[in-house]
């Protein structure tokens, strides 16, 4: 494990009811061509090592509908051509599911944002969370499901 080699983060954290600690990490993104989704390495990692040590991890993304790095998050959630087409997704991640890549990912999606990163692609079932503007009872719920 590489874990002292780059500096990672994650977003949030929360608790289930019964007082488990859950990293949540949310992310924008498009499918990969293999209509996958990507997890530079290092952050595929630090996922392991939350897991490893019994701390659920849900990945969150933003889906974006196409594939152009000059839409920010805001553009997909206010401009109408944009906002009809974008949904949330999400996975629990598990070790194992990631699935080495030969590419890597482009500077501007690295976290040091000067260098290309080798990434992997999720394996894991993304699961449809909300299209956007769409009123979901319980969000927290479906997030959370299935951690104890």
């Amino acid at each position: 494990m590489r874990l002292g080699t780059s500096v990672w983060d994650i977003d949030a954290f929360t608790m289930t009811t019964g007082g488990k600690v859950v990293a949540l990490e949310v992310k924008q993104k498009y499918p990969t061509r293999k209509n996958t989704y990507g997890l530079n390495d290092g952050q595929g990692e630090l996922f392991t090592f939350l897991t490893g040590i019994g701390m659920p991890v849900v990945h969150v993304i933003l889906r974006k509908p196409v594939d152009d790095p000059t839409l920010s998050a805001i553009d997909l959630m206010t401009l109408p051509e944009y906002r009809e087409r974008t949904s949330w997704y999400f996975t629990r991640f598990k070790p194992g599911s990631l699935q080495q890549a030969i590419e890597k990912a482009p500077p501007p999606t690295s976290i040091t944002a000067n260098k290309p990163l080798p990434y992997s692609h999720i394996r894991s079932e993304f699961r449809l969370l909300k299209g956007l503007g769409v009123n979901v009872p319980d969000l927290r719920k479906l997030l959370l499901e299935g951690i104890e």
